[in-house]
């Protein structure tokens, strides 16, 4: 069988570095959404609780990224995103 590669979608230092003291060795590919976008989208169609928000992107990464993978050999991709709500306000 196989090892499945694991694909981290973040150009993120904290986030490898993180994956990194677990045991993990994840490529590093950084997906080409645009964020700023994405939410305007988003919030076309109402407010984006910060959740949604966060949730929204790491998804969108994910899949940027992933439809970059061939399908073998196995990889699992990772997307991430992480925001601060202050005030009622999304920072990040």
């Amino acid at each position: 069988m196989s090892d499945v590669t694991l694909i981290l979608a973040s150009a993120s230092p904290a986030r490898l570095a993180t994956l990194r003291a677990t045991g993990f060795a994840p490529q590093v590919r950084v997906s080409t959404v645009d964020e700023e976008l994405l939410l305007a989208e988003g919030r076309s169609q109402g407010p984006l609780e910060p959740r949604e928000a966060v949730l929204t992107l790491a998804r969108a990464k994910a899949e940027d990224v992933a439809d970059t993978v061939p399908s073998s050999p196995p990889a699992v991709v990772v997307g991430c995103d992480s925001m601060l709500e202050i005030a009622g306000t999304l920072v990040g």
